[in-house]
C-alpha cells in the first residue's frame, strides 16, 4: 500500500503524504550518519572528503620536520666540537668495503653508477696512504666519515636516476654502520664529543625509522628532492590510503599493517587519528546515497551501506578493528540494520509494473460513483479530492505516523494532511497516547 500510494495509486493526498513520510525517514537516517560522524571525529567533523587524510598528513609532516631539525642541530653540535671522536681503521675500512660490495650486488655497478663508486674508493684510497704514511693503523675522525655521508646526499639528487638510486643505497648503508658503530661501541674518543656523535647518530637512526621505511608514512611526508615540494598531492595523498572510491581499501595489500603504522603515529585518541577514521566512515557513507531515485520517491538505500559495511566487516575484520572501536562498530551495525529495513520494500511489497496505479484509479471512480452517480464522479475526479482520495489519505497517514516516533501531540505527519485527514487521525488517536506520547 505504501509504495503505491506514493505513486499516486491512491491519489495525489495520499502520494503526499507517504512522500513525505519517506523524506522525513531519509532525514533522519542522514542525521544518524552525521551524529555517527560526530562520534567518530570528536564533535569536530570534517567538512569534506579529503580533508581527513590531510589533517594526518599534517601531523606527520610537522613531526618529520621536527625531529629533522633536532638532528641536523644535533649534527652541528657534533662537527663543532674541540674534542675528536674517532673509529680504529680497520672498522672503517671493513664498513667501506661492505657498502660497496652491497652497490655491486644490487647491480649499481662501477659502470653504472661511478661517481658514487668514486666516493667509497676515494676514502679507502685515503685511509690506506694515512697507514702506509705512518706505518701503523690510523683513527678515523667520525667528522669525515660524515663528510662522506655528505656527498652521497649531494648524489641523491643526481638527475640520473642509476646514480640517486646507488647514492641513496650508499647513504643508507653508511647510516646502518654507524648504528651499528653506536651499538658496538666503536666510536671513542673525548666522551662528551662521542657522547655528541651518538645522540646525532641515535635522532637519524629514530628518522629513518620512523620516516624512511618505504611503507605509507614514509609516501605522505616524502618531499622530492633537493625541494620543499611534496611528491603526493593531496589527491594523491588521500587515493593513497582509500583508493579513488568505493570501500575496497579495507582489504587491499598491507593496508592493515598500514594503517596500525599511522595509529602508532599519530596516537589512538589524537584528532588526526580521528579524521582519518572518520573519512573511512564517509567512504561507507557515501554507498546510502547511492540508490537511484525510485518512482515511490525514495533515493537512499540502506541496502548498499549495508552490504558495504558487512562485506568489510568479513573481507578484512583486523583492518576493521584498527580502524573502528567495538562501541563504533557495534553502533555502525545497528545504523546498517536500521537503514536496510527503512529503505528496501518487503518481499513483494513493491509493484514495479505500476498495475495498482492503474487497478486503483478504476477503484476510486467506482467508489465516488457509488455515492455520487457517474456523471458527478467523473467531475470530482478531474478537479476535487474525491470521498475515496480522503480516505485512501486517512490510510496513508496512519501507515506514516506507524514509521515515526510521535511526541505528545501527533505532529507527524499531521497538519500537512487535509483538514478531513487531520481530524479523523486525531480522533481516532487514543487521549492517553496523545497526553502520554506513543511511540510508534
Amino acid at each position: 500500500f505504501e509504495t503505491n500510494a506514493a505513486k499516486e495509486a491512491y491519489g495525489q493526498p495520499a502520494q503526499r503524504v507517504m512522500r513525505d513520510a519517506f523524506a522525513a525517514q531519509d532525514e533522519a537516517l542522514q542525521g544518524n550518519v552525521d551524529a555517527i560522524r560526530r562520534g567518530i571525529s570528536g564533535g569536530a567533523p570534517i567538512a569534506e572528503r579529503g580533508q581527513g587524510v590531510q589533517a594526518a598528513r599534517n601531523v606527520l609532516l610537522d613531526e618529520a620536520q621536527a625531529l629533522r631539525a633536532r638532528t641536523n642541530q644535533l649534527y652541528t653540535s657534533a662537527r663543532e666540537a674541540n674534542g675528536n671522536a674517532f673509529v680504529l681503521g680497520r672498522n672503517a675500512a671493513n664498513g667501506l668495503v661492505d657498502i660497496q660490495n652491497g652497490l655491486n650486488n644490487a647491480g649499481l655497478t662501477q659502470r653504472t653508477a661511478g661517481r658514487v663508486h668514486q666516493i667509497i674508493q676515494d676514502a679507502a684510497r685515503d685511509l690506506d696512504g694515512v697507514t702506509q704514511a705512518v706505518g701503523r693503523e690510523p683513527n678515523v675522525s667520525v667528522g669525515n666519515l660524515f663528510a662522506i655521508r655528505a656527498e652521497l646526499a649531494a648524489l641523491q639528487r643526481s638527475s640520473d636516476q642509476v646514480e640517486s638510486a646507488a647514492a641513496t643505497q650508499a647513504k643508507r648503508s653508511l647510516d646502518n654502520w654507524l648504528n651499528q658503530a653506536i651499538d658496538e661501541d666503536l666510536i671513542t674518543g673525548d666522551p662528551a664529543t662521542v657522547e655528541l656523535w651518538r645522540r646525532a647518530i641515535a635522532s637519524r637512526r629514530e628518522f629513518g625509522q620512523r620516516f624512511e621505511r618505504g611503507d605509507l608514512v614514509e609516501k605522505l611526508v616524502e618531499r622530492v628532492r633537493g625541494t620543499n615540494e611534496l611528491k603526493l598531492d593531496p589527491q594523491k595523498a588521500t587515493n593513497l590510503i582509500f583508493g579513488d572510491e568505493g570501500t575496497k581499501f579495507v582489504s587491499s595489500g598491507n593496508m592493515l599493517r598500514e594503517l596500525q603504522t599511522l595509529r602508532g603515529e599519530l596516537g589512538a585518541d589524537s584528532q588526526a587519528w580521528r579524521s582519518l577514521k572518520e573519512e573511512a566512515f564517509m567512504r561507507f557513507a557515501s554507498k546510502l546515497e547511492q540508490g537511484a531515485t525510485r518512482p515511490d520517491g525514495r533515493a537512499l538505500s540502506g541496502a548498499n551501506f549495508a552490504k558495504a559495511w558487512e562485506d568489510a566487516l568479513t573481507r578484512a575484520p583486523g583492518t576493521m578493528r584498527v580502524l573502528f572501536t567495538d562501541q563504533e562498530r557495534a553502533l555502525i551495525n545497528q545504523f546498517a540494520r536500521v537503514a536496510r529495513r527503512a529503505t528496501t520494500n518487503v518481499p513483494g511489497g513493491n509493484n514495479s509494473s505500476n498495475t495498482a496505479v492503474g487497478l486503483a484509479d478504476i477503484g476510486k471512480r467506482m467508489f465516488n460513483s457509488a455515492f455520487m452517480g457517474e456523471r458527478a464522479a467523473l467531475i470530482l475526479n478531474r478537479f476535487s479530492l474525491g470521498i475515496s482520495d480522503i480516505a485512501q489519505e486517512l490510510r496513508a497517514t496512519r501507515s506514516a505516523v506507524g514509521r515515526i516516533q510521535t511526541g505528545p501531540q501527533p505532529t507527524m505527519p499531521l497538519g500537512s494532511v487535509s483538514p478531513q485527514a487531520d481530524a479523523a487521525l486525531r480522533a481516532s488517536v487514543p487521549i492517553g497516547a496523545q497526553m502520554s506520547g506513543n511511540r510508534q
